[in-house]
């Protein structure tokens, strides 16, 4: 990500991920709330690995009170403007690092959520992260994952940006460009939902729900529990159509 200014870029990610523009990460949290209002008891430890300015968890600090949140994020911009949004509030830690080592010092099952908002692709190491991090699950936890399936279609962005985002839209552009040469170099992975069924049960986690956001968006999320004493079975993946864009 050479040549990105992720100061600036921090300053606009909010608005560029509203839902007036972008409603997946809106989507994506009221899906992960079904999803664990459907357990037996109210989860009490997050962590979001790849927190960026912390606009996920915002939402899940207001719906669950009583919980914990750890934030982890590799770039100091984006972890400066989550603790402007979140430093305040004692229930919250926000650290610097890259996700892998962090996730080896992880105490087994000392956590309810795993959150990946849009983080997963830019792992190193696929394998070890989904190890750990369902080491790291509580027996009734799960990983709640969103991700890209693919490259980004730049010219409806263009399109729409171009017109009511002129001054800021290229930088954000500037952002997606490198996400789809990093598809390509292979510096970035995308899964598809056959391949993450493999990758989570490998790691001894079975894929519990999933939804397909193609084609109004390249997208998916994934809930990933700990599996049972023997490898588990994939859930049939749901597919939908949402009016949102990538």
């Amino acid at each position: 990500m050479d040549g990105i200014d992720w100061k600036a870029f921090a300053e606009i990610f909010d608005d560029f991920n509203s839902e007036q523009y972008n409603p997946i990460l809106p989507l994506f949290c009221h899906w992960a709330v079904d999803r664990l209002d459907g357990r037996d008891s109210e989860p009490g430890r997050f962590l979001d690995v790849g927190c960026g300015t912390g606009l996920v968890v915002e939402a899940f600090v207001d719906w669950y009170p009583e919980a914990s949140f750890l934030l982890v994020d590799s770039q100091p911009e984006m972890l400066a403007s989550a603790h402007g949004r979140l430093g305040r509030d004692p229930r919250i830690r926000i650290e610097a690092s890259r996700a892998e080592p962090f996730l080896a010092t992880l105490e087994p099952a000392s956590l309810d959520v795993v959150l990946f908002a849009r983080s997963f692709y830019a792992l190193a190491d696929h394998d070890r992260v989904a190890s750990d991090a369902v080491r790291a699950l509580r027996p009734d936890g799960l990983v709640l994952l969103l991700d890209f399936t693919g490259p980004i279609d730049l010219d409806p962005l263009d399109e729409m940006f171009g017109r009511i985002e002129p001054d800021r839209w290229p930088l954000c552009r500037r952002v997606y460009e490198d996400f789809n040469h990093g598809l390509v170099t292979g510096r970035y992975r995308t899964f598809t939902a056959e391949e993450m069924a493999d990758l989570w049960r490998a790691a001894g986690g079975k894929l519990r729900d999933y939804q397909s956001n193609r084609p109004a968006s390249g997208t998916h999320f994934a809930a990933i529990g700990r599996a049972p004493d023997g490898p588990g079975d994939s859930a049939a993946p749901r597919h939908r159509s949402l009016d949102c864009r990538p």
